[in-house]
């Protein structure tokens, strides 16, 4: 009989066990780099010939001295149409000019990803964002209107035609009959392009692709048999996720209002007052409605008040955004100047009260639209008139005391347009 040392024993039961392969260190791939996150992009805005930088408040190039007729901005360059026609583009970080081109014609200015459009009457003269080569998409029909939507142009012909051509090429590769031929309102959703004109009674509108298949169309009618005579319902708001359909501003023996969902046509509420824009925090579901009408009020979606403002405003028109719980409200007249601004808690309690600087204009110049959003922390005003175009910033909240109050002006650019 043979005896193993316990030593020997010990040796045999490690060698029968299964050994773990440990790879050479020499052989093993590196560690991955991770990259670093990018650098937000600024964000900026075009006001005539001013490129603004609203992260820093600041303009930080003059690109034209003299008021453009027409002007598009995207992450990498800014365009301007001067008043003789020729179209330009500046290099965003250094403001350089990278080309000039001159179309026969440019009575109104559009953008796709990749090219920008100019209306000469019944035709599109179509440039090169990246050179500004030219072509032109012949057509027999008057041109109401262009909007870009990504790599397509969707024209508008006079009769309510719509048209919609991909970039680089003049055929059409969509067409959508509609009642859209009286000074339609057109908006890119999106991938989609949407529409609202006056009709009989009240509005039509709808949205479609790109290549014009439809998403939905339909006729909000307003008008009843008992209305007085002349009473008129057109579009009082419209985009970017609402379109808000009520009594025009001016014919006041009627108060009545209809909201619609853009991304799916849906009528959401209709009630007996006048509405002038809506509060939505998601842009699917209504948080309340604005109306001027008696006061500045807040309307829950059913049409009963939730709170009325002791602020005293003339305006007839008005966009709103929030922050917080806040409501901002601006007011403005379509037949006149300026704006006003107003801030105001859950309750209704005026929080704050601002209006842009801006300078005095002539008689009957009264072209008056004003969009409202919040942009790089401000609640940014831009507003659009016959005699200028502005871009006002303001403070939401108040500084560290003795800083400066809730509504300070940050900024106030002005571009006069004559």
């Amino acid at each position: 009989m043979r005896f193993w040392s316990a030593a020997a024993m010990l040796l045999l039961a490690c060698s029968r066990r299964d050994v773990v392969a440990v790879p050479d260190r020499v052989d093993a791939p590196p560690p991955k780099k991770v990259a670093p996150a990018p650098a937000p992009k600024p964000e900026r805005e075009i006001v005539g010939g001013q490129l603004v930088d609203l992260d820093t408040r600041a303009v930080v190039h003059v690109l034209s001295k003299a008021a453009p007729t027409f002007s598009a901005l995207d992450e990498s360059s800014a365009y301007l149409v001067d008043g003789v026609g020729e179209v330009h583009a500046f290099d965003l970080a250094s403001g350089e000019e990278r080309w000039k081109a001159r179309p026969p014609r440019c009575s109104q200015l559009a953008a796709s990803d990749g090219e920008l459009y100019c209306v000469d009457d019944t035709h599109v003269h179509a440039l090169a964002k990246s050179t500004g080569a030219l072509r032109t998409i012949a057509g027999t029909k008057s041109i109401a209107q262009l909007i870009g939507v990504g790599t397509h142009l969707i024209v508008t012909r006079a009769g309510g035609e719509l048209e919609s051509f991909a970039e680089g090429s003049s055929a059409v590769v969509g067409t959508a009959a509609t009642p859209l031929h009286a000074w339609p309102r057109m908006i890119a959703r999106g991938d989609d392009v949407c529409g609202a004109a006056h009709a009989a009674g009240g509005v039509f509108a709808g949205c479609w692709s790109a290549t014009l298949v439809s998403r939905w169309t339909k006729s909000i009618t307003l008008a009843k048999p008992a209305d007085p005579p002349h009473t008129t319902f057109d579009v009082r708001a419209f985009g970017p996720d609402f379109l808000v359909v009520g009594t025009w501003w001016g014919a006041k023996a009627v108060q009545r209002a209809a909201i619609v969902r853009l991304s799916d046509g849906l009528e959401l509420t209709r009630v007996e007052d006048d509405i002038a824009a809506v509060v939505s925090r998601d842009g699917k579901t209504l948080d309340g409605l604005i109306s001027l009408h008696k006061g500045l009020r807040l309307l829950e979606p059913s049409g009963a008040v939730r709170w009325t403002s002791s602020v005293k405003t003339w305006g007839e028109s008005a966009a709103t955004v929030l922050h917080g719980s806040d409501v901002i409200v601006a007011t403005w007249h379509p037949g006149s100047s300026g704006a006003e601004l107003h801030a105001f808690d859950a309750a209704g309690k005026t929080l704050w009260s601002a209006t842009p600087t801006l300078p005095p204009i002539a008689h009957s110049a009264y072209i008056n639209h004003v969009e409202l959003s919040m942009r790089a922390g401000s609640v940014a005003m831009r507003g659009h008139e016959a005699a200028f175009e502005y871009l006002a910033l303001f403070d939401p909240e108040p500084g560290p005391k003795p800083g400066p109050k809730a509504g300070t002006s940050l900024l106030n650019v002005v571009q006069n347009n004559w």
